[in-house]
């Protein structure tokens, strides 16, 4: 009588010995596609800007070499909506796009998600009716009635300024606002920044209305600038030129900005920004002392 050959099988120490190898293997590689994953997505959001920026120089040609412009101090027209201005440039259709917070939309970042929404008072400063952003942009409107937007970049707020009679340009001598010529050194301008807001300067990197000691407010996480990147942000200046810049502060303390070296930070107000906030570019005698 002959026994049946035995099956053979995996011991319990076998089986641990094979998982042991894998969570080791998982434990090595999971970083490193997490960190190819945050390139890939830091690459997406570069190509972004570039296109924003070629998108914007393209609004500026068919427009007498002006950028949107805010028209007064007291109208924001130019550094609040220029997302819809230059829509058209990037092939961008509202609400299929601007308003979807998913791949594809060239105004979005996976890692700056910001979502906007269109002031409810626009129609009484430009003499609009309230269904403007539906009727001219095809915005659709949100459960609240408010039209919601995503836009993870930031316009330079100096470049929509009206020379001669904003704050910045007199500060400036006269030199900047809406009309490319002003400005004077193109390379080193900005024109876009990574923000979870639509317009920057340099005396928004931080919150002004967080308390003394700073505690509510978090990089990225405030209405102001943002820096999702390896500790940096993407940046494209007027010359449609685009790289990732890591930001700089003194003190290890980002709440004070005048602590920020890059950007520049700014003492109080739009007229002590400088360099390459403003027109005449690295005209650092406002700036604060670094």
């Amino acid at each position: 009588m002959t026994r049946p050959p035995r099956k053979s099988a995996f011991t319990l120490i076998e089986l641990l010995v094979v998982i042991a190898i894998i969570a080791i293997l998982a434990a090595i590689l999971f970083p490193v596609f997490a960190r190819a994953k945050a390139a890939a997505q830091q690459t997406a959001c570069l190509n972004n800007l570039k296109q924003l920026g070629a998108a914007m120089m393209l609004y500026v040609t068919d427009n007498n070499e002006h950028f949107p412009s805010d028209g007064t101090d007291e109208a924001d027209w130019g550094k609040d909506y220029w997302p819809f201005l230059i829509a058209r440039y990037v092939g961008t259709k509202a609400p299929n796009n601007i308003q979807r917070g998913a791949g594809g939309n060239v105004f979005h970042c996976a890692m700056n998600p910001a979502r906007q929404v269109v002031s409810d008072d626009y129609d009484n400063k430009y003499g609009l009716d309230g269904e403007f952003p539906a009727t001219a942009w095809g915005l659709q409107r949100s459960p609240d009635g408010a039209f919601r937007f995503f836009s993870s970049y930031a316009i330079n707020e100096h470049l929509c300024d009206q020379a001669g009679t904003s704050v910045g340009a007199v500060i400036s001598g006269d030199k900047e606002g809406p009309q490319f010529a002003r400005w004077e050194v193109p390379a080193k301008n900005f024109m876009f920044l990574e923000g979870s807001k639509t317009e920057l300067e340099g005396d928004e990197l931080i919150s002004g209305s967080v308390g003394a000691d700073k505690s509510s407010w978090r990089p990225n996480l405030w209405q102001g600038i943002s820096f999702p990147h390896n500790n940096g942000l993407n940046i494209v200046y007027l010359d449609t030129s685009a790289r990732w810049k890591r930001v700089v502060f003194k003190n290890n303390d980002f709440t004070v900005r005048t602590n920020w070296v890059f950007p520049p930070g700014s003492n109080s107000g739009g007229l002590n920004d400088c360099g390459p906030w403003t027109a005449p570019a690295y005209d650092d005698e406002n700036c604060p002392p670094h």
